[in-house]
């Protein structure tokens, strides 16, 4: 009986999602996705992936060449028919589709690292009020300033990303302080290793918004 109770009252080892939300993005999604996969093995961690609109054959590449892992359930594929990218709503929609305890935002251009599920759950289990982010990490480049992790109910409770937001950047930062204004600690990603991501310009960041298709409507 003591073993039992003691086993009762350990903390129990959070289940993770990592999810990316693409928009014809899949010639990064060919070089991250099998990686990915590969170094983060936990049996609980599962990658969700929302194709937002893309026209460049993402999903035929997922379903011909992830059989296993999408019958296994460690990768989910999600379709929403979209003209545009919209940062936040796509982030809110992929997070809805998270079945984990913890959500990680994992954008197509970044590699996770290896065993970066092992290191988000080091940080959550048995800590209930906390969340991690690349915000802050002198390690961190541009690309991978997306990477943020928190417990879903904590997602759910300040409302995720502010779908007010238009244009690039500054729902990270939003978000970021709104979860610490609900009175959780920012565990900044230190590990280089953690924050790898593909390089490349700015046009293609916003390759696929509103604005930046619309410029002489505009002016």
């Amino acid at each position: 009986y003591s073993v039992v109770s003691q086993l009762a009252s350990m903390p129990q080892s959070p289940s993770i999602s990592l999810f990316t939300v693409v928009m014809n993005r899949l010639h990064h999604l060919r070089i991250t996705l099998p990686e990915n996969l590969r170094n983060n093995t936990l049996p609980n961690t599962e990658f969700v992936i929302l194709d937002y609109g893309s026209c460049d054959g993402l999903g035929d590449y997922v379903m011909q060449n992830f059989v296993a892992e999408l019958q296994s359930g460690k990768l989910r594929y999600f379709r929403e028919q979209a003209p545009y990218s919209d940062r936040c709503r796509s982030r809110n929609m992929a997070a809805t589709l998270c079945s984990g305890d913890v959500l990680c935002n994992v954008d197509a251009d970044n590699f996770t690292g290896s065993d970066f599920d092992r290191y988000l759950q080091h940080q959550f289990v048995g800590v209930s009020n906390v969340f991690v982010s690349a915000l802050g990490s002198p390690a961190c480049s541009t690309d991978a300033l997306g990477r943020i992790a928190m417990r879903k109910r904590h997602f759910i409770r300040c409302g995720g990303y502010n779908e007010a937001f238009s244009g690039y950047g500054y729902e990270d930062y939003d978000l970021n302080e709104r979860l610490q204004r609900i009175g959780l600690t920012k565990i900044i990603i230190e590990h280089e290793n953690y924050l790898q991501a593909i390089s490349h310009g700015p046009a293609e960041r916003i390759s696929n918004e509103w604005h930046y298709n619309n410029l002489q409507t505009l002016y």
